[in-house]
This record gives C-alpha cells, sequence and structure tokens, in this order.
C-alpha cells in the first residue's frame, strides 16, 4: 500500500510558520470567480469531473494498468478535462501570472501538468490499493457560485480513517471543473502550492519556478 497520507499535496511540514492554517483554509473562499456561465446546479453535472478523475485514478492503481509511461498517457487528458488548470495555475501563481506572456503561460501549464500527473502517478502505483468514495450531496462554496464535492480517500483494508478531500468545482463554458482540492475538507492545496511557487519566482522567476517543478517531476519518477 503506497498511498501517501497527506496523497499529492505539498509537504505541510514546509510552510508552517510561513502561512497559518487559518490563511490556507480561507484562500478557496477568495478564488476569484470571472465571467462564469449561468449555473447548472445538477448535482450529477457538478460531480462529474471527480467521478472522471476518482474511475481514471482507481484504474491506474489496478496491477494490469501499464506502465508509468501509459497510465501518464491515460491520466493527462483526464486532469484536463477534469481540473480547469488555467484557472489552478493562475490562483497558484498568484498577481505575477497577469505578468507573464502568452507563450510563458503556454508553456509553464505543460509542466504544471506534468507535475500533476507525476504527483498523481507517484502516490497511485498499481499496488496502492486506494478506495475512492463522493458523498451524495454538494453544497455551495462560502462565496459566488461554486460548488464543494465532498469525498473520502483511504485504504481499502482501513477505510475507517479515510482523509476527507474535497473539490472546489466552478461552472465554465466548458462545463463543471475543479479548481481547487480541499484536504481534510478545508486545507486549500492552491494555498499550499502558492508558497512553494512564490519563494520559486520570487529567487529566478518563471524560469526558476520550471526549474523547481522539473525537479519535482524528475524526482517523483526517481522514486517510483
Amino acid at each position: 500500500m503506497k498511498m501517501k497520507p497527506i496523497l499529492f499535496f505539498c509537504s505541510l511540514t514546509s510552510i508552517i510558520g510561513t502561512v497559518s492554517f487559518a490563511q490556507i483554509s480561507l484562500a478557496a473562499s477568495n478564488l476569484p470567480n470571472s465571467a462564469a456561465p449561468a449555473v447548472n446546479n445538477d448535482k450529477q453535472a457538478i460531480k462529474q469531473p471527480v467521478v472522471l478523475l476518482y474511475q481514471t485514478l482507481n484504474h491506474i492503481q489496478q496491477p494490469n494498468s501499464g506502465t508509468s509511461e501509459q497510465r501518464a498517457a491515460l491520466l493527462l487528458p483526464v486532469l484536463q478535462k477534469s481540473y480547469d488548470i488555467p484557472t489552478v495555475l493562475a490562483n497558484t501563481v498568484g498577481y505575477r501570472y497577469n505578468s507573464f506572456s502568452d507563450t510563458e503561460k503556454q508553456q509553464l501549464a505543460q509542466v504544471f501538468e506534468r507535475f500533476t500527473v507525476s504527483r498523481y502517478l507517484s502516490n497511485f502505483t498499481p499496488d496502492a490499493s486506494a478506495k475512492f468514495e463522493i458523498l451524495p450531496d454538494v453544497k455551495p462554496a462560502p462565496v459566488g457560485t461554486d460548488q464543494i464535492v465532498s469525498t473520502k480517500i483511504g485504504a481499502a483494508n482501513d477505510f475507517a480513517s479515510a482523509t476527507e478531500v474535497n473539490y472546489l468545482v466552478r461552472n465554465t463554458p466548458q462545463g463543471w471543473k475543479i479548481v481547487d482540492v480541499l484536504l481534510n475538507g478545508h486545507i486549500s492545496q492552491v494555498a499550499l502550492q502558492h508558497v512553494d511557487f512564490s519563494a520559486s519566482l520570487a529567487n529566478g522567476g518563471i524560469q526558476k519556478l520550471t526549474d523547481m517543478l522539473n525537479q519535482k517531476i524528475a524526482s517523483s519518477t526517481d522514486n517510483k
């Protein structure tokens, strides 16, 4: 069983003392929600990106799911469909994102996608045996028209100690998409990653950030 308790989140120990848990918890409520289409409150439609993600994670952890390259090739389009990658990346980077050129944004998005794939592959290996549960109801986010899909992920043989992992989803022109992941129901992945990203940008700009992500990808690959 190789699924890590914190799943694909950044290490909490590296940011405690830099950002308070109160700030992290509130970050999801402050994500911009610009130009959103009329809200479709159909629960199945709201939960669909999470359903698709979990179906794929369940598949790639099966013993016959193929090589790392095959599993990555299967997972990448699912992440692109389930996540609003540009929004996640913009909110993770912060105010500096608007200063990037279109080419820089596109290149960074490609690295960020590979980084996200590598984290999932590292945590949901073919012997992970994780169990996924999506709770029936969805609830509105504290601010705006986003919705929260509540789930649990845990070891199949010890699901009583499963971790609460919720998803902030947004109604986009392409349908409902994930814009943040909330560990233990409230700790924002965007906020956690923002600390890491901001440090790299401050120390060397977008090239430093790209190098940092590539290093994490390489490290994740080496540890499989």
